[in-house]
């Protein structure tokens, strides 16, 4: 599973909003049901490819990894119900990472995403992403309001940074055949600058479609990002995708 997008620290400043409700699906829920943890054994196989910052696929890029739940309900970093499991390249056969799940006790996801070292600009997020899969609640937060060098250009940048959660809707999603029930939301990052006086946004968007029967995030798409401006360079995206999975 691709992990979330992380930043190294400078300034954090957390201002959190909640709006939406509380979900709590019954036996008998017309959605896709109760988050169910996976048990350790169970493995879920996915189809890693990059994109241009067109959004078309990039075929000599795609990769396919394996995960594999090794352990649940453990009391783990700063949390007391993780699950761990093994991301293995399924080409070589060996361990590329560890992901850390928490499955929080109203059905919402939180995943691990501190101590990575990834970075942008000096921006970080918390160490815990917490999905609201189940309470379908949407939240923003400001990450950073900082100042920020970036090469090519004379003076320093202003730069402020909002990471916002927004549920989408409740879907189904298609292995081989097999309809599988699932909670779409979409993550954005917006990057709010002013370079040489002129006033530049610019975002990242994710969209995460989880399933809460096999208790995974099975489809993680981070859209192209699009510098406004030629002097800051344009991203391409990323698509995992599950292509397989068993359940023990």
């Amino acid at each position: 599973m691709q992990k979330s997008i992380q930043f190294s620290v400078v300034t954090f400043l957390c201002a959190l909003i909640y709006t939406g409700c509380s979900y709590d699906p019954g036996p008998n829920s017309l959605g896709p049901g109760k988050t169910i943890p996976a048990k350790p054994g169970s493995t879920y196989t996915f189809k890693n490819v990059q994109t241009d910052t067109t959004g078309k696929a990039i075929d000599s890029t795609t990769r396919y990894t394996r995960d594999s739940v090794v352990a649940t309900g453990k009391d783990t970093l700063g949390r007391t119900n993780v699950t761990d499991i093994a991301n293995v390249d399924t080409t070589y056969g060996f361990v590329l990472s560890h992901t850390y799940l928490n499955f929080e006790s109203n059905g919402d996801l939180s995943v691990y995403v501190g101590g990575n070292g990834s970075s942008f600009a000096g921006v970080a997020l918390p160490d815990w992403r917490t999905y609201p899969m189940q309470t379908h609640t949407t939240f923003g937060v400001k990450v950073a309001d900082t100042t920020i060098t970036f090469p090519g250009i004379p003076l320093p940048i202003p730069l402020k940074v909002f990471d916002s959660m927004f549920y989408v809707n409740s879907g189904v999603y298609t292995v081989g055949t097999a309809s599988i029930p699932v909670f779409n939301m979409k993550e954005s990052l917006t990057y709010d600058a002013t370079i040489l006086f002129s006033a530049i946004t610019t975002s990242t968007a994710r969209h995460i479609s989880f399933s809460p029967s096999l208790g995974y995030i099975i489809s993680d798409i981070t859209d192209p990002t699009k510098s406004p401006i030629g002097a800051i360079p344009s991203f391409g995206g990323l698509e995992v995708t599950l292509i397989s999975y068993k359940l023990k």
